[in-house]
């Protein structure tokens, strides 16, 4: 099941042919009967109930992409009903005409006509010509600063007509086929909303807005926010397809502060249409990103804008409080921007409830709030543009099939699966003069790979999608897990509590209340990813001996932490502001030189090459598993095997040095005897100290990968099960660990690993 944490749950539930269905529940804040009907006859409601039977089943699934043929309907499929059809879509356009325009409310655009009225949320279409002559004012300056690029960039962005056709054709085809629709943001902790509430960044506002509107059209929508404090994408964004979950529709990178190379924007969206099901269109924050996708695979792209068009300056503190409540404290002059900054949030940590009661003193509001983490009104700000963006396509798409003879759409209209091909093959085909990631990953780092084959990936870190199904653990043995034990768990059960702090105030244009008026919802398909993450058959003994030190370091209930609004996680007992919400967790499994080997099998290794991302400025004290030991696994041998050293009682000396180095490290910062090892399917590979520290690439801050196999022969092309494991040895408990995330290529996983040592791996 599938959590809210705002004011009711969000159940999934099983029909009876064991297809999942889900129902939305409504999140608008409580209103008196009076109000309630003072709103609907003022902004209308959603009235339609379909009185006739309907297929309940997926029979969807059993065509590429969902692309059923229109004669292969069943003949009771809502859409070829003509008679409900002349309903429906009329009621759809109604509701989300009603949605665009609560929101232009919201921002007092009340006056002129809806064009005007909009502006701020104008969307420009640039020629290919236009794109391919400059990148100069494709992207906006400074935050509120001066307003150097295009006038679009302070709007609703720009695309081009071939990305717009693809972002509504996604839309269509997920209302016609009764598919998910998600949308995914990759960024740092700005974009993450960290100050904020999580459901307060603008991605989740994206759902908060979206999710009623497409539940009324049998859509189950998702945004899904990925960012993480003090890093990158490019750690995720090598097994994007896997990590954001292979079922994305709209990809956004927005993580300027912390990768200001081009390479990492691209390799995250060259990731996401090579490694899912799904063929995304790219929105995003780097512009050259957009433009070298449309121009060399003619993928659909685009640039999200500002929308500060539509936001006055304030300057005055009585101008400022005439505003519409949305837009107060965005814009100030100088004089006022503390004014601004004292009253950009609103948050809090707790609120009572009945049935638990923290056991750690909670703070009065999140922390975070650093000058460069935007407020929850900026973030609505941003949040709104995107589904302005999202509602505007979905009513041109919805339009056209009203207008569409009969309501009969031919399957080109909507089908994707030849899009999706198109794309897919241009981008694996790009050469290393086009785009930034050859030269970066391939040239720079030996990773050429990633550039081009669509990888898998598993990973500790949280929010990642399908949590249970992308972590490390789910590749590994039952014993193997076993000794790493469970995460903790939430110190109590969701919902929260109402938390007025989520939405306007009372009087206030209230855009969820708006889109949630109307009869009861009605239960959507869930349509299941899963499969996608294949496990481990397991049917041969494991070729080395599993370890027993290894140790797990992650969020409480990490299992509902998959990033979007209805996650639950991160709310331990030790949670200083349980409200906070947020996913954010650079988790870890850690080993040392006493653990043994920690072990995983890749259920699908096609292509022949494996990653793993490691760490290595931990501290040995953070392993508490291998606490007091002084031999590998704490065993004492007799004689020793081949998988362990003769000096099996480990001895020796090590350096102290920087725990948060982020440079190649020094030689002599690992002990005289220190080994890295690796076994693929039990042929060990061992590293001395100069050897690991030759070929740990640092891709990014803090992101250390190296390459275990690259090898494109190594399974003849055909989809193999593969034991992978790790060990160090040869340093006392004081000089080692190791934590592990996992990435691999093709249908493979990818070995995210960190490894925490005195001695530095």
């Amino acid at each position: 099941a599938s959590m809210d944490t705002s004011t009711g749950t969000s159940t999934i539930i099983p029909d009876q042919q064991h297809h999942q269905r889900h129902t939305y529940t409504r999140r608008g804040q409580p209103m008196s009967d009076a109000d309630r009907q003072t709103m609907i006859a003022k902004w209308g409601s959603w009235t339609l109930v379909d009185t006739k039977e309907r297929p309940q089943h997926d029979f969807y699934k059993e065509y590429p992409n969902r692309d059923v043929p229109r004669d292969k309907f069943p003949s009771n499929a809502w859409q070829i009903d003509k008679d409900y059809l002349a309903k429906f879509l009329p009621e759809s356009l109604a509701l989300v005409q009603r949605a665009q325009e609560a929101i232009l409310a919201e921002y007092g655009k009340t006056e002129g006509t809806f064009e005007e009225r909009s502006a701020m949320f104008y969307v420009e279409h640039i020629s290919r010509q236009e794109l391919n002559a400059t990148v100069k004012g494709l992207e906006r300056s400074g935050r509120g600063g001066k307003q150097e690029g295009r006038p679009s960039t302070y709007q609703g962005g720009w695309t081009t007509a071939n990305g717009w056709e693809g972002l509504k054709r996604r839309m269509l085809h997920a209302v016609m086929t009764e598919e998910y629709f998600v949308f995914a943001m990759g960024g740092h902790s700005a974009s993450a909303g960290h100050g904020n509430h999580f459901q307060q960044s603008y991605t989740l506002q994206v759902q908060w807005i979206l999710e009623a509107v497409f539940a009324r059209m049998g859509v189950r929508h998702q945004a899904r926010n990925f960012g993480n404090g003090g890093l990158g994408t490019v750690h995720n964004g090598f097994g994007a397809g896997s990590v954001y979950g292979p079922d994305v529709d709209v990809l956004m990178w927005d993580s300027s502060m912390t990768e200001g190379e081009h390479a990492a924007p691209e390799v995250m969206a060259r990731q996401q249409i090579l490694g899912g099901v799904k063929v995304p269109a790219i929105w995003t924050f780097r512009a050259s990103t957009a433009k070298q996708l449309f121009l060399h695979a003619d993928a659909d792209s685009g640039y999200v804008g500002s929308g500060y068009f539509g936001i006055d300056v304030g300057t005055s503190l009585a101008q400022i409080q005439s505003m519409p409540w949305a837009m107060q404290y965005v814009r100030c002059d100088n004089e006022l921007s503390q004014l601004c900054r004292k009253n950009e949030y609103m948050g809090r940590c707790w609120i009572d409830r009945d049935d638990y009661t923290p056991t750690t003193e909670q703070k009065k509001e999140p922390g975070g709030r650093a000058r460069w983490h935007p407020g929850n009104r900026i973030h609505q700000v941003t949040g709104r543009v995107l589904t302005f963006i999202f509602l505007r396509a979905l009513k041109e798409a919805l339009t056209e099939w009203q207008e569409a003879a009969g309501h009969e759409l031919s399957d080109d209209a909507w089908h994707l699966t030849e899009r999706y091909e198109k794309i897919r093959n241009k981008v694996k085909s790009m050469g290393d003069d086009q785009g930034s990631c050859s030269d970066e990953y391939g040239a720079k780092h030996g990773m050429g790979y990633v550039c081009n084959y669509g990888m898998q990936a598993r990973s500790e870190f949280t929010p990642r999608s399908y949590p249970s199904h992308t972590s490390i653990r789910s590749l590994m043995r039952p014993e193997m897990k076993a000794v790493l034990g469970e995460a903790p768990p939430n110190a109590y059960n969701p919902p929260d509590v109402f938390n007025p702090d989520l939405h306007p105030p009372t009087g206030e244009i209230d855009v969820l209340n708006i889109v949630e008026a109307g009869v009861d919802f009605q239960s959507v398909l869930s349509p299941d990813y899963t499969d996608f993450y294949k496990k481990p058959a397991f049917a041969a003994p494991p070729k080395v001996p599993i370890g027993k030190g290894a140790s797990l370091h992650t969020r409480s209930g990490d299992d509902f932490c998959d990033g979007s609004v209805d996650s639950f996680c991160n709310r331990g007992d030790s949670q200083t502001c349980l409200l906070y919400g947020h996913n954010d967790g650079r988790n870890t499994i850690m080993i040392d030189n006493l653990s043994g080997w920690l072990v995983m099998n890749l259920p699908d290794l096609k292509n022949g090459y494996i990653a793993m991302k490691m760490d290595s400025w931990h501290w040995p004290e953070e392993n508490p598993k291998t606490e007091g030991w002084t031999t590998i696994n704490n065993q004492r041998r007799l004689k020793a095997t081949r998988f362990e050293d003769d000096n099996y009682v480990l001895v020796g000396n090590t350096t102290a040095s920087s725990r948060r180095g982020l440079g190649k490290r020094k030689v002599n910062e690992h002990c005289a005897n220190f080994v890295f090892e690796y076994a693929i399917d039990g042929k060990i590979t061992a590293l001395n100290k100069t050897e690991i520290t030759e070929r740990l690439e640092v891709v990014a801050r803090v992101v250390e990968v190296i390459t275990l196999l690259d090898d494109p022969n190594y399974t003849g092309g055909r989809g193999k099960e593969v034991e992978i494991a790790i060990r160090m040895r040869g340093c006392p408990r004081l000089s080692g660990k190791v934590f592990a995330q996992v990435m691999s290529t093709g249908h493979e996983a990818e070995v995210k690993m960190r490894s925490q040592d005195e001695s530095k791996l």
